[in-house]
């Protein structure tokens, strides 16, 4: 539809253009009207093509935009197998999925317009603020600890990762947290006593998403970091330690047979 509106309207202006640029005087030579022909429909052409692929962008946009709204994927992007683990909601990962899927949601409801214009803008603003406001949550998560070190008399850091434990294996990526040196030297002392299998800890604290507006972000990209949320909108995140203790796996429940 864009493309029929468009084209008629350039090469109506253009034929106009020509008409107003032929030369009056009664010295032009049919020469000088060959050239100028010439560089006319030179001049056509180039705009032609410019058009062409401006309506190929813009059919491209329409098609990213419809799929947004109904949720699905396109070509370019295809969906995730559905084999592919879900990942624990427990977990950085788990929080990331969920800023995601609120993110599409907010875009089928239409508090998301990709108008492309200053509302646009100002709706991404308000949407990232409302959710960093709402993703901000205790966390109580099982981790392993990777590796530790010692900053200062009082100060230390853990590297950690999630432990998952429906299938009694790490997911999701490692991280860095800020911890007291005394919790590095009590985590590395229950590592050093225990030698059959990975030590878990639980990592209580405060999970703390940075979602923010990056209009220059329209797809994930090779590395996605920071973590892409969807069109012009990524996120890191952070984790305040409150502590890390000893994690009791849960107990698995009895299934009792109706004999």
């Amino acid at each position: 539809m864009v493309r029929s509106m468009i084209r008629p309207v350039l090469l109506a202006v253009l034929a106009a253009t020509a008409l107003l640029a032929r030369p009056v005087s009664a010295q032009v030579t049919d020469a000088d009207l060959v050239r100028e022909n010439e560089r006319l429909v030179a001049e056509v052409r180039d705009l032609e093509a410019a058009l062409e692929a401006a309506l190929q962008r813009i059919a491209a946009l329409e098609t990213e935009l419809a799929t947004l709204r109904s949720g699905g994927t396109t070509a370019a992007a295809p969906a995730k197998p559905a084999t592919a683990p879900t990942p624990p909601k427990d977990s950085a990962e788990g929080m990331i999925q969920a800023i995601k899927a609120a993110y599409a949601k907010a875009v089928e409801d239409g508090e998301i317009e990709y108008s492309g214009d200053v509302r646009q803008m100002r709706q991404l603003a308000k949407w990232t603020a409302a959710a960093g406001r709402t993703f901000r949550t205790p966390i109580e998560w099982p981790v392993v600890v990777l590796d530790s070190s010692v900053s200062s008399p009082s100060d230390g850091t853990l590297e950690v990762q999630v432990w998952d434990p429906a299938t009694n294996a790490v997911t999701g990526d490692p991280f860095v947290v800020a911890v007291p040196r005394r919790v590095v030297e009590r985590v590395n002392r229950s590592k050093s006593n225990r030698e059959d299998g990975p030590v878990v800890f639980t990592l209580n604290g405060v999970f703390t998403p940075d979602i923010r507006v990056n209009q220059n972000r329209l797809e994930v990209g090779p590395f996605d970091k920071p973590r892409f949320v969807g069109p012009m909108v990524e996120m890191a995140w952070s984790v305040d330690v409150r502590g890390v203790g000893e994690w009791k796996a849960p107990e698995a429940t009895a299934v009792a047979d109706d004999d």
